[in-house]
């Protein structure tokens, strides 16, 4: 017993720089890509960062992929992506893919019940995925909103939806929120499937959208504001999309904490990291008074 006590006397007085060197990781192909109803399909195509990379504007204007060969497909029709330059509101610029302008007989927009093949091609590597626009599945029926007791003066609300889910089972959606002139923004949780409301309609909270790029937080994140006007845009979606938003939302929610599970984000294309989702939305407005 006493050397054992000793031993943790001499343990404990000691102290010992650890250093780890980890050798640099190849980049990775990252592809945020979408096509939505009545509009032509997007795709961002960047490399990954390095964990330890002190992220700047220079850093992620390198990240991006440009020269890429990309072609979405529908049936016998296809057609090659051009590369634009998009100015952002802070000055930064993203580089994405979408239909060409110049060749306009040869674009076509997403539409209900399609399904789209994904071809990427840089440097001789080809990457490829495939996903659909699913036809008639959740409907936005109405929005409300629960006021606060009246003592409390901050002027938050909870915005509440009704939302019908056919009896077909799995159908997957996807939600954001604008707010008076912003953009639109998805929920910290922002997937759901219908695993426990199938064939029903259901009332449920609508959390306010926000950046994910802002530091997360608690307190009146997720309400809205008297005097807002706020639109909800609800989505339908794919298996495939919701379970890429699905585990992505639960990594960045439990990031940081220590007693939560890892969690793989669940991709859908093969050897490469993000997602291509087609998406069926629709629209609802409420002004809060």
């Amino acid at each position: 017993m006493l050397v054992v006590f000793l031993g943790m006397i001499t343990l404990g007085a000691c102290e010992m720089a650890i250093t780890i060197h980890l050798p640099p990781s190849s980049p990775e192909l990252v592809v945020e890509g979408y096509i939505y109803v009545g509009k032509p399909p997007v795709v961002i195509l960047t490399h990954t960062i390095g964990f330890f990379s002190r992220v700047n504007p220079g850093i992620v204007d390198s990240s991006f992929v440009h020269g890429a060969m990309v072609t979405v497909s529908e049936g016998a029709n296809s057609q090659n992506l051009r590369e634009y330059a998009i100015d952002t509101t802070g000055g930064n610029r993203i580089f994405l893919y979408t239909a060409d302008t110049s060749q306009p007989s040869r674009a076509f927009p997403g539409s209900p019940g399609h399904t789209y093949a994904l071809r990427i091609q840089v440097q001789g590597q080809v990457w490829t995925a495939s996903t659909t626009i699913p036809q008639g599945g959740d409907s936005l029926d109405s929005l409300w909103v629960i006021y606060p007791q009246a003592k409390d003066d901050s002027g938050k609300v909870v915005l509440m939806g009704e939302i019908t889910d056919p009896p077909q089972a799995g159908n997957c959606i996807r939600y954001f929120t604008k707010t008076n002139s912003g953009p639109f923004l998805p929920g910290i949780n922002s997937a759901y499937d219908d695993e426990l409301t199938n064939g029903t309609t259901y009332a449920t909270t609508i959390q306010a959208g926000f950046d994910k790029s802002d530091p997360l937080d608690s307190g009146s994140r997720g309400l809205f504001n008297r005097g807002d006007t706020v639109t909800v845009e609800l989505c339908n979606i794919d298996q495939a999309t919701f379970q890429f938003w699905r585990t992505y939302d639960y990594s960045y929610a439990n990031t940081g904490n220590p007693f939560s599970s890892p969690i793989t984000v669940l991709g859908n294309i093969p050897g490469a990291l993000g997602y291509w989702g087609g998406y069926e939305q629709q629209l609802k407005t409420i002004i809060i008074h």
